[in-house]
């Protein structure tokens, strides 16, 4: 199940047709676990492969999950399992370019 962060065009409100995968708002509780997968998840692939952090504390993974899921240009989901738990997370920008074969350009 996802739950949605963000408007969504023509859907401002976030209350599309499929509910069940669309929770409008954004939760703390969401927002909490979004911090701490991006700090842990980010934490241990760096110190497996040998990288710097991305994120040298808790703080600055706060700061930047908080920026994204403020900014009005983004769109966010988290995974949750059954119990409502956040299992991970993505960030869409409406700013990032969404590259499309050129031979299929303009079919859809």
């Amino acid at each position: 199940m996802f739950r949605q962060f963000g408007p969504r065009r023509g859907d401002p409100a976030g209350q599309g047709k499929d509910d069940a995968l669309r929770v409008p708002g954004r939760s703390a509780v969401d927002a909490e676990a979004c911090v701490r997968i991006c700090y842990e998840g980010f934490k241990a692939f760096n110190e497996r492969h040998g990288f710097p952090p991305n994120y040298p504390s808790i703080e600055a993974a706060t700061a930047r999950v908080q920026g994204l899921l403020k900014h009005p240009a983004v769109f966010g989901v988290v995974a949750v399992d059954q119990g409502g738990c956040g299992l991970g997370f993505d960030f869409l920008s409406e700013r990032s370019p969404i590259l499309v074969d050129s031979a299929a350009q303009g079919e859809v």
